[in-house]
């Protein structure tokens, strides 16, 4: 059995090679692919583990800031970064990428930074962020949810939409 080139795992050939902080700020990186290899995971398996764990982060950070689990928002984060730069080395290494597989990897990331841009906008009118900004992270929420627009000076967490019935306060009793 001829052993694999590890070289494989850049894109670019040596001698045309930028610095790519993509994967140069992970320093197990080399080490991740190479274990991935030995174990005998395929790259489809390794999308999947970034998909999810992006989901996952997705979930944790809209959950914040009430339910303590920033550290584990943080590493889903990191996690999801991981398995996403090596999906597409293990593919080269063990020649078997495809298609299929870049097309997955890619709709999956453009899925999960969707769901995180969601999330931190969710925190942000929790937290009460003044409208400007809950409104620039808002693609086209009023038109298709019902979120009222609001005055420009309410806070965030005024835009978010109650259910009917719901009880809101004012500041006249009369």
């Amino acid at each position: 059995m001829q052993a694999p080139d590890f070289e494989s795992i850049h894109k670019i050939p040596a001698e045309h090679r930028y610095f790519n902080i993509s994967t140069k700020w992970i320093a197990y990186y080399p080490w991740m692919i190479r274990t991935f290899y030995r174990l005998g995971i395929r790259h489809e398996v390794v999308t999947g583990l970034s998909i999810v764990s992006g989901l996952t982060a997705a979930a944790l950070i809209g959950s914040l800031p009430g339910s303590g689990l920033f550290l584990a928002a943080v590493l889903t984060v990191h996690l999801k970064d991981v398995f996403d730069a090596s999906d597409g080395a293990l593919a080269r290494i063990t020649g078997t990428g495809h298609r299929l597989g870049r097309f997955v990897d890619t709709i999956g990331d453009g899925v999960v930074f969707t769901l995180w841009i969601g999330a931190c906008a969710l925190v942000m009118a929790k937290a009460g962020a003044p409208a400007p900004i809950a409104a620039a992270t808002r693609s086209y929420g009023a038109a298709t949810t019902g979120v009222p627009t609001g005055n420009p000076t309410d806070s965030a967490a005024s835009l978010v939409r109650r259910p009917r019935g719901a009880e809101t306060t004012s500041a006249s009793s009369d």
